[in-house]
């Protein structure tokens, strides 16, 4: 067994883990995602959207994004309508032009969702993420979308607080992408947890000063 196999094994059989599935599966607060779960079709998803971080990464993005906060995201998806349903103006970048037409018909200005090829210019879609006070990067080559907005960074091209959601971060091909961005970092938060989709997965929210 590789070594990435034992360290979700490990977390699967810590105690904690277990707890966190009683928990999660007896809150009644949950009731919207097990709603979300029994749909299956794309249209019915839309109506009831739920992104697909794990559970406490998506509340803590509930507490901290107010009506009318930016958000730079690249993966269109359930996490785009939401957004939108807490008032945020989000900027979108999807590769899959199918998935890119479903999401854009419930979205409205000023929000939108920019279809764009895989290649160099996916993962520079701006000029500057000055604007926007949330980054989420979970599409495709999230490691060069990472080192894009490392760079924004670096130059001091962002709004101070500016939050990363980096989606799947339990990964290891992003191993490299998730340190950079730590290393950039004022704080960290990494939320261990199920998804509407995937029963142990890493969220991991980055915030900027």
């Amino acid at each position: 067994m590789n070594a990435s196999r034992l360290a979700r094994l490990e977390r699967l059989l810590h105690p904690s883990a277990w707890r966190f599935l009683f928990l999660t599966a007896t809150d009644p607060a949950l009731d919207r995602l097990y709603s979300v779960l029994r749909h299956e079709k794309r249209a019915d998803l839309a109506r009831h959207p739920f992104p697909r971080f794990t559970v406490p990464a998506v509340e803590y993005l509930g507490e901290r994004l107010r009506d009318g906060s930016r958000v730079l995201e690249w993966g269109a998806g359930f996490s785009t309508i939401w957004f939108k349903n807490h008032g945020c103006v989000t900027n979108t970048v999807e590769h899959d032009p199918g998935w890119h037409a479903t999401v854009r018909s419930h979205i409205e200005p000023p929000s939108w969702i920019e279809l764009r090829a895989l290649g160099p210019a996916y993962a520079t879609p701006v000029e500057s993420i000055t604007d926007y006070d949330a980054i989420v990067i979970d599409g495709r080559m999230r490691a060069e979308c990472a080192r894009f907005v490392a760079g924004q960074i670096r130059s001091g091209l962002h709004k101070p607080g500016t939050m990363v959601v980096f989606d799947d971060t339990n990964r290891p091909r992003y191993r490299d992408a998730v340190r950079e961005l730590r290393s950039l970092a004022t704080d960290q938060e990494t939320f261990a947890g199920t998804s509407t989709t995937v029963l142990d997965k890493l969220t991991t929210i980055f915030s900027f000063a």
